[in-house]
């Protein structure tokens, strides 16, 4: 695996990263690729002290369920996933006025079905940088949600954090 190259206008969160990093590093990490299961299913990794421990997709209703009924429903299978709250919560950040509104309604369901005393975004392009120089990378919900996870702890690890 090659190293990726950092986005450089995200130095406050490179900074809140650095301040988390013990949690990040030695905590239980829960990261979510948000969906509200309409068209795509939710992705997740959780890692325990910065190794993966497991990953998938969340299970969605199938069909044309109304949006709060399928947030329910991902709410509750993300809050199945660990017997106790993580340490750590990271989730795709999503912004800007593409995102759809049922997108922007997982996010805030999913962070609140994780239960975790911190949580933070991570822009997209910091994770797909990590992607970009993962050879076994291949687009999924539950590969994007390890990649989520995984920049949080190469960011911890590396050598040329931006400060």
């Amino acid at each position: 695996m090659g190293k990726p190259i950092w986005p450089r206008k995200y130095e406050a969160m490179y900074t809140r990263i650095n301040s988390l990093s013990d949690t990040i590093l030695h905590g239980v990490l829960l990261a979510i690729d948000p969906s509200s299961g309409g068209t795509s299913k939710p992705g997740y990794a959780i890692f325990k002290a910065g190794k993966l421990f497991r990953a998938g997709e969340i299970s969605t209703i199938p069909g044309k369920a109304q949006i709060g009924v399928r947030l329910q429903h991902v709410y509750d299978e993300i809050d199945k996933l660990l017997p106790t709250p993580p340490d750590l919560l990271a989730i795709e950040m999503i912004r800007g006025k593409i995102a759809h509104e049922y997108l922007m309604f997982s996010v805030g369901a999913s962070m609140a079905a994780g239960r975790a005393p911190e949580t933070i975004e991570v822009p997209t392009n910091m994770w797909k940088a990590l992607a970009k120089v993962t050879p076994d990378y291949t687009k999924a919900n539950d590969m994007d949600s390890i990649m989520i996870g995984k920049c949080l702890i190469e960011y911890c690890l590396s050598k040329e954090k931006i400060t």
